[in-house]
């Protein structure tokens, strides 16, 4: 008991959306190793899915015995087990490029019968997983439902008054079948992603408050899906909330919409960037 208890504290803090300190993590991490040869299904897949959720990877030591003993049960798994840890080393490889990673889906991967799949989202764990690795998947993506929030009007509305030409129709990203917020038309069409809170993790500075961390394992996933999935010729800007409510606030018109030309005309073809205040920076898993 005391054992599953100890496993299950980082998939806590994923589903908080905050990231542990590092000093935590590091003791954690440290009893999970000498646990490693008592973890059950269950224990190892909250594992993977608290390192995957939060976008962090465990250290090459741990990743080689969790690589090791997933490997050791992976008979032992149900199908919604197999499934998530599929995706799970899917993120993880993504941040990482850690090959282990790439093994151990393989063996996750061989043990789905697509045909069994049934609920949107384990259909979508095992067309990411597949499309991640460039696997074999016999499922057609489908189109996500059309919901705009009210940043993204927002937003919309200040490129629009700033003389810059949106698509009419909704572009669908190319086998992943994700529906982008907003998109930039033109011969360097540009993707526009508005980032509400639950794309991000909360961090504990120094003196134990929150604050605002880096986005999690699941947008950084869908970033570089996108990015394998799209032409050359395309940009992709995520724009987080806050950055999007001092954007479009501002007061001063000319000045929103000179920021706006100038920060979309330094876009470069096939890269991609977060919206800072002033400035787009490169973005970085």
């Amino acid at each position: 008991k005391n054992n599953s208890f100890i496993t299950g504290f980082l998939k806590s803090y994923a589903k908080l959306g905050l990231r542990p300190s590092t000093p935590w993590l590091e003791a954690w991490e440290g009893i999970i190793t000498q646990q490693i040869s008592k973890l059950k299904t269950q224990q190892l897949t909250d594992i993977f899915q608290g390192y995957a959720d939060l976008g962090l990877c465990p250290p090459p030591e741990l990743t080689e015995e969790l690589k090791d003993r997933a490997l050791q049960i992976a008979n032992s798994l149900d199908s919604v087990q197999v499934l998530i840890h599929l995706r799970a080393c899917a993120i993880l490889h993504c941040i990482s490029a850690d090959e282990r990673f790439r093994e151990i889906a393989q063996t996750m991967h061989r043990k789905i019968q697509p045909e069994n799949l049934r609920s949107a989202i384990e259909i979508n764990q095992y067309r990411q997983g597949s499309l991640w690795f460039d696997w074999p998947c016999l499922i057609e993506p489908e189109p996500q439902e059309e919901t705009i929030s009210g940043l993204e009007k927002s937003l919309a509305i200040a490129f629009q008054c700033s003389g810059i030409s949106l698509t009419r129709k909704d572009y669908i990203v190319p086998r992943m079948g994700h529906r982008v917020d907003i998109t930039i038309d033109g011969k360097h069409p540009i993707l526009v992603e508005v980032d509400g809170p639950t794309h991000f993790v909360l961090d504990i500075d120094d003196e134990g408050n929150y604050v605002m961390g880096g986005y999690n394992g699941s947008t950084l996933f869908q970033t570089a899906l996108m990015e394998k999935c799209t032409d050359d010729n395309i940009s992709i800007i995520r724009a987080p909330f806050d950055t999007v409510k001092r954007l479009t606030q501002d007061p001063n018109p000319l000045r929103r919409k000179r920021l706006i030309l100038d920060l979309l005309s330094s876009a470069q073809h096939g890269s991609t960037y977060i919206l800072e205040a002033d400035r787009l920076q490169p973005f970085m898993n």
